[in-house]
């Protein structure tokens, strides 16, 4: 029996990739026309210690917080963690500053903004090389539960399992970084969610002006 894929008009998908995530930096949030997009992908790129997986964090608790989303509701977020970068003092420390700003303000309803709620809505994963990224990535689609309503997913990083392939050439690297973006790509249109890529800036030092690039190559997602 043959499988086909539900067809949708234009207006559909309009209308569904219409919502976006504020990153609460107002000159992010207006380069970005409002956010981060759900229904697609979308790469951070940046030096080491630029903020990268701080912005990061805080999309983990912006798409939980009815002021934090423009979309019909909020949702939970699954933060895929390749170096180590995670750090749960700093999303607990964005939850309670978040937290607080209800309170203050009384715009919802405490209970359902509390810190506790937020931090147990992040689902982690730490994937120390690429055969446990793809595998990760894999069972995720087990996750995306109306229950769970999943509306965020990052990856932080590519870069780092990547080139962490001994044995590969660049074409076998090219290889998995094609699967895991195809992987992600599908996520985003299928379940309508946001999924953030960071990726790492390298010199290329053998050029004229050593112009940094975004690891692991040019490549077009």
């Amino acid at each position: 029996m043959a499988l086909t894929r539900k067809n949708r008009t234009a207006m559909d998908i309009f209308k569904s990739n219409v919502g976006c995530i504020s990153t609460y930096s107002k000159k992010i949030d207006d380069m970005l026309d409002g956010g981060i997009r759900l229904g697609v992908m979308t790469e951070l790129c940046g030096n080491p210690g630029s903020g990268k997986s701080n912005l990061c964090t805080q999309l983990c608790v912006s798409v939980q917080v009815k002021y934090g989303i423009n979309s019909d509701s909020t949702g939970t977020a699954i933060y895929i963690d390749t170096e180590g970068s995670f750090v749960p003092i700093r999303l607990q420390n964005m939850a309670m500053a978040a937290d607080n700003h209800y309170r203050n303000h009384n715009q919802i309803p405490m209970d359902t903004n509390s810190v506790e709620h937020i931090l147990k809505n992040v689902t982690y994963f730490r994937c120390m090389n690429v055969a446990e990224l793809i595998a990760c990535l894999i069972q995720l689609k087990q996750l995306m539960t109306p229950e769970r309503n999943v509306k965020l997913i990052i990856l932080d990083s590519l870069a780092h399992p990547i080139r962490s392939i001994i044995d590969g050439d660049h074409l076998t690297r090219h290889k998995y970084t094609v699967r895991i973006v195809t992987i992600l790509q599908k996520l985003a249109s299928e379940h309508n969610c946001a999924v953030v890529i960071v990726n790492h800036m390298i010199a290329k030092v053998e050029s004229p002006r050593n112009e940094a690039y975004c690891a692991p190559g040019k490549l077009t997602y």
